[in-house]
């Protein structure tokens, strides 16, 4: 009776470490994915900057350049 007693008490410090161990698991996969997560959204922004970008000059092409043709036509009309 007692050899199987402490068979079944080594078995049960053997799950409590194994269970321990598989909590810490877990814990650093979550961390992995919250990682992940930030990264991607991160990436995210930045491609939205880009395209953010892209407009802004493409309205200062044709803002800007309108303005230069004013400006040239009224130098040209002042000589």
């Amino acid at each position: 009776m007692q050899a199987t007693t402490r068979i079944l008490a080594r078995q049960l410090v053997r799950l409590r470490q194994q269970i321990t161990n598989l909590q810490g698991s877990r814990a650093q996969i979550r961390g992995v994915a919250t990682h992940t997560q930030a990264l991607y959204a991160n990436t995210s922004i930045s491609t939205g900057r880009k395209g953010a970008t892209k407009a802004m000059v493409a309205m200062n092409k044709v803002h800007f350049g309108t303005l230069d043709a004013k400006l040239g036509m009224r130098r040209t009309q002042a000589v």
